[in-house]
């Protein structure tokens, strides 16, 4: 075969597979989407959504000025599978004061077996650890966690048996003494 005969082949043979890649990527793409149910239409705060394939939740912060400092609450809303309807609760945890500039307090999550943990950034280098065991419907203190200096946003995680894991970053943690927990 000559050179010109292989270039023109080899120039063709680029075309066609540059040409199905466009193809490819303009055919409609198999996206499904529901009418979109508003959760809360005013207020909420740093959302965090949980699911465990049987139920699924999404929580959020909200801020009420008072005489005092602001509190916050959380508030959260969840539907068990079968369910037709979301099950809103208002202000299930807290209230929780503020100093300062708003900034989210709490991370949760949800086992496999359905127990939620939230921890929450509570009163001045304290972490309090809340679990339910009835599908969110009460909360009950589970450990309060008390450390040196300024803590920030605490960060759950599940672990081996579906056991929380708990990272709280602290603002001061490379003083001398370095970061210390008491439970």
């Amino acid at each position: 075969m000559n050179r010109q005969v292989e270039r023109w082949l080899v120039s063709l043979i680029l075309g066609v597979m540059v040409l199905a890649n466009l193809a490819a990527q303009n055919s409609p793409t198999p996206y499904f989407w529901d009418d979109p149910q508003y959760l809360v239409r005013q207020g909420a705060r740093f959302p965090v959504a949980v699911d465990n394939g049987k139920t699924a939740a999404a929580f959020w912060q909200e801020r009420r000025q008072t005489d005092g400092w602001p509190q916050s609450f959380l508030s959260l809303t969840v539907k068990n599978a079968g369910d037709s309807t979301w099950t809103t609760r208002r202000n299930i945890l807290g209230p929780f004061t503020l100093v300062g500039t708003e900034a989210q307090i709490y991370s949760v999550v949800l086992t496999q077996s359905g127990r939620f943990w939230v921890a929450v950034l509570g009163e001045e280098g304290q972490v309090i650890l809340y679990r339910s065991d009835d599908g969110a419907a009460t909360f009950q203190e589970d450990q309060r966690l008390t450390g040196t200096g300024n803590l920030l946003v605490p960060k759950l995680f599940l672990g081996p048996g579906d056991e929380p894991l708990l990272m709280v970053n602290q603002a001061d943690a490379f003083q001398a003494n370095g970061p210390t927990f008491r439970w």
